[in-house]
């Protein structure tokens, strides 16, 4: 696993995007690196991985139906979809 991390890197620092699905999906919210310090980069890696780990949940729950998924968000499907690709998810076989 840390080899394939570290095959997927482009200099020395590995970053979760150089895992596979399976490890990403595990991350937690709370765990997020702060790095140089900046608020703004750091409250958007938190919206950012809430928004990841809530869509996961949420398509789990409805078995990768985009459309249950969207109604239960109060969200349109389009949204969800747009959701998906921001974090380069598919809506069937997640994690």
């Amino acid at each position: 696993m840390i080899e394939r991390g570290v095959a997927m890197a482009d200099g020395s620092v590995l970053i979760l995007e150089h895992f596979p699905d399976r490890i990403r999906c595990r991350a937690l919210v709370g765990a997020v690196m702060v790095g140089d310090g900046a608020m703004k980069a750091a409250k958007q890696n938190v919206i950012d991985a809430f928004e990841r780990n809530y869509l996961v949940d949420l398509l789990r729950k409805h078995h990768g139906h985009i459309g249950h998924s969207a109604q239960e968000a109060g969200a349109d499907r389009k949204t969800i979809e747009r959701m998906l690709k921001k974090h380069a998810l598919k809506a069937n076989g997640l994690c």
